[in-house]
């Protein structure tokens, strides 16, 4: 597994050999893990609000196709996420 900035607040994370459900499932447990406990900076206290989006890469994909997919799926979870406040 590999994870890496890939800009500015956004992250990429690579996954070998596991399924669509096993990836949710991880990236599940990583938002949970990063929102349990806030982040203590001085006085002030930081929660960490995650947006994801995940694609599964295909053998004749390139690089460029894969993170647009990623992209495109991320965004439509924040748009997802303003709906629903």
């Amino acid at each position: 597994d590999l994870a890496a900035r890939v800009s500015g607040d956004e992250f990429a994370i690579l996954l070998e050999h596991v399924s669509e459900e096993d990836a949710r499932q991880r990236v599940s447990d990583l938002v949970q893990s990063l929102a349990a406990d806030p982040i203590r900076v001085g006085p002030n206290e930081l929660c960490i609000q995650l947006s994801w989006g995940l694609t599964m890469i295909r053998p004749d994909d390139s690089v460029d196709v894969a993170m647009g997919r990623a992209d495109a799926a991320m965004y439509a979870a924040k748009a997802a996420q303003r709906s629903d406040r």
